[in-house]
């Protein structure tokens, strides 16, 4: 059995799209969670009416805490052999779920994943895997570096490069409930965007077998007002205390997994760290009714942190053009002044 978890909040446009897309999986022995996260509009509603027209669903209403609470709450209600989220605005093709438990099944993996379908009000992409099947040990570390962030030279390629690009979630795949339940793991709530991150690596370093299918079948429709567009959108405040929390994060999957015999993979993330520093002082540079010293301390709160100044430090600028160059060396530096004046002129301009 596969449990299906679904946090819930204010979707009530979508949901309906989402759950009749689970309902309908050719693969039919599913235990679906919905997991009202406090909703205001019909979503509660929504949710309980399918409760009625389908003995697989459960509901549960709870106070809103945010999407890693009820991705929580809903581990602890599952009782199938793999997980999967969904997210509420999302939708899957019918055969998606059949796909993945076969494949996981056959390879008695820990995690299955297969690509996805961007979807947008315009256009839909697929994104397939770039590798497919059983992940050695080295499509083991490729793979793990492909979500934990930007090394150095990951994002000097970058720089040079737009569509370039790293990131994880934690819908599309399956996770053995066992493999989450013996490592008492959990969605961090502190983290607010990017909490996938910290679970989905955390899984893939503890995982035994892992398995990529070549199906696109997870559809990610993308909203303009969804958490991640708030969080590009320059809030600083969320922004600067998620990044605090995401660098920490990362520093204690690295220690965890030394102290358990397994190599150093802080080079996997150090650029990441640099490049937040850019989008820090980008961000604060758009604000225009806080003061250039409360600018200054925001930034500083991120670039003097711990893990943040060690990146800093052992950043080499070969390889980059000028502009890059010279930005680069102000974040390197802690030239925090000259960052932020440089951030505010360039905005005025644009």
């Amino acid at each position: 059995m596969i449990s299906v978890i679904v946090p819930v909040f204010n979707v009530g446009p979508y949901l309906s799209r989402c759950i009749d897309s689970i309902i309908s999986q050719e693969y039919k022995d599913l235990e679906i969670l919905l997991i009202d996260d406090g909703s205001t509009d019909s979503s509660p509603e929504i949710c309980d009416q399918y409760r009625l027209k389908d003995n697989r669903v459960s509901v549960f209403h709870k106070k809103n805490g945010g999407v890693s609470s009820a991705r929580n709450l809903g581990l602890k209600k599952a009782t199938g052999e793999y997980v999967t989220f969904v997210d509420a605005d999302d939708w899957l093709l019918p055969a998606c779920l059949k796909n993945l438990l076969t494949a996981a099944e056959e390879h008695d993996a820990d995690i299955c994943a297969g690509g996805r379908v961007t979807v947008s009000d315009t256009e839909e992409t697929p994104v397939f895997n770039k590798t497919t099947g059983v992940l050695d040990e080295q499509g083991k570390i490729d793979w793990i570096q492909q979500k934990i962030g930007y090394s150095y030279e990951d994002m000097k390629t970058w720089l040079r490069n737009d569509d370039f690009s790293r990131g994880t979630v934690v819908w599309g795949r399956l996770y053995r409930k066992s493999l989450i339940a013996d490592n008492s793991m959990e969605f961090d709530r502190k983290i607010k965007v990017a909490e996938d991150l910290v679970f989905d690596v955390r899984a893939a370093l503890l995982a035994n077998v892992i398995v990529l299918t070549d199906k696109a079948e997870y559809c990610y429709y993308q909203r303009e007002d969804s958490a991640i567009h708030r969080y590009l959108g320059g809030d600083f405040r969320y922004l600067v205390d998620n990044k605090i929390q995401l660098a920490y994060k990362r520093e204690e999957i690295n220690k965890e997994f030394l102290e358990k015999g397994h190599p150093d993979i802080s080079y996997m993330y150090q650029g990441s760290f640099v490049l937040s520093c850019a989008e820090i002082a980008m961000a604060l540079g758009r604000i225009k009714d806080m003061k250039f010293r409360d600018k200054i301390r925001q930034y500083r709160r991120y670039s003097e942190s711990k893990p943040v100044k060690k990146a800093r430090m052992n950043l080499t600028l070969d390889n980059l053009s000028l502009k890059n160059k010279v930005a680069l060396w102000l974040i390197k530096h802690n030239w925090y002044v000259a960052l932020l004046l440089a951030m505010q002129i360039i905005q005025k301009a644009q």
